[in-house]
């Protein structure tokens, strides 16, 4: 689960301290039985959202503070298409890369999930979830929120154009458009 994971973790699992597993594109055997979820997200959207966080998001190294403060689109376009860059990884061009690949990417796991739900609709994936992991948790928190604007005001038609490519498999498999 990628998207409003920071959420769920803190809202129905109390934090990441709770998390007893966790897996990169591995789904252990022992899970298959488990109530498992996704929320999913219009790749328009989620693509800039990650663009948001990452122009902020914790940095290590001087190295990794130059390409965060010079980030572009490109950037982010090579670093998902850059199989050499490992998805599980504690650096930012890793966490980068996990960050904007694409939902159906088996590092997601998103086909083992037996519930999926909608960014979209937040409260009802977040009750939906609830109800599968059988207890309430109380008003729903959203964490990270980024500034909310519209894709469409923001995109222009040659990213448009890229972003479609690249979450092709997205689109269509989880029913989103421009």
């Amino acid at each position: 689960m990628k998207t409003g994971s920071t959420s769920i973790f803190r809202g129905l699992l109390g934090g990441q301290k709770n998390v007893i597993g966790r897996s990169f594109g591995d789904f252990p055997r022992e899970w298959e039985s488990l109530p498992s979820f996704a929320i999913v997200r219009n790749p328009f959207d989620r693509f800039l959202s990650a663009w948001h966080m990452f122009k902020t998001y914790d940095v290590r190294t001087p190295k990794e503070e130059t390409f965060r403060a010079n980030l572009t689109v490109n950037d982010i376009l090579e670093a998902i298409a850059d199989r050499s860059i490992p998805l599980n990884e504690n650096n930012y061009i890793s966490k980068l890369r996990l960050h904007f690949a694409p939902m159906t990417h088996p590092v997601h796991s998103v086909s083992k999930a037996k519930h999926i739900g909608r960014f979209e609709s937040y409260e009802k994936a977040f009750r939906d979830i609830e109800s599968l992991l059988g207890f309430e948790t109380g008003p729903v928190h959203h964490k990270r929120k980024t500034t909310p604007r519209n894709y469409r005001e923001v995109i222009d038609p040659e990213l448009r154009a890229k972003i479609e490519a690249v979450y092709a498999e997205d689109l269509e498999t989880f029913g989103y458009s421009w």
